[in-house]
């Protein structure tokens, strides 16, 4: 029976767009930085990059067993998530990330339960600047690349200043 992909995956893979048993998730993100997800049979994320997810500081779970804040990124510059998901679908609806700025994103899907829009409204303090620079931006996304589980492999994003177009790529195992 193929998985409903208008609702949020199990457990964790709700938070990553994910869906069907997966593994692990090898994903290129706009910046080119590289994440290495790992998950349990029952989509729970248990490391990152090689590390348990006990080694990251402040990740808590919701009422739902379902990550809902952690911290990732370097010394110095990690930024703490905070997710949303949508009571009804169980999609990731908003995240916020705070660090050296606060960014809130929101996301839209489509019928077919992908990702077409994210909207970024956040604001940023350089040190030592009185003033908070703000900013707001879009992404709409084209996806290139499916798997068989509906998981997208690779997708182009198109409208975020600085990183136009943005290309992301995931390389999913799975149990």
């Amino acid at each position: 029976e193929k998985e409903d992909l208008t609702l949020g995956g199990k457990g964790d893979l709700a938070a990553f767009d994910l869906h069907g048993n997966v593994k692990s998730c090898k994903w290129k993100d706009e910046f080119g930085a590289i994440h290495n997800l790992v998950f349990d049979e029952h989509g729970k994320w248990i490391k990152y990059n090689g590390k348990p997810l006990s080694a990251l500081e402040e990740h808590k779970r919701d009422k739902k067993g379902r990550i809902a804040s952690y911290v990732w990124g370097e010394m110095g510059c990690a930024d703490n998530h905070i997710l949303t998901f949508d009571a009804e679908t169980g999609r990731l609806k908003k995240m916020e990330v705070t660090g050296e700025g606060h960014d809130v994103y929101t996301y839209k899907y489509d019928q077919k339960g992908l990702l077409t829009h994210r909207h970024l409204k956040g604001e940023f303090t350089e040190m030592g600047a009185e003033e908070s620079e703000h900013y707001e931006t879009n992404m709409d996304y084209e996806y290139s690349s499916i798997d068989d589980c509906g998981n997208w492999t690779k997708r182009t994003g198109y409208g975020a200043t600085g990183s136009d177009p943005a290309v992301e790529t995931r390389t999913l195992v799975y149990y």
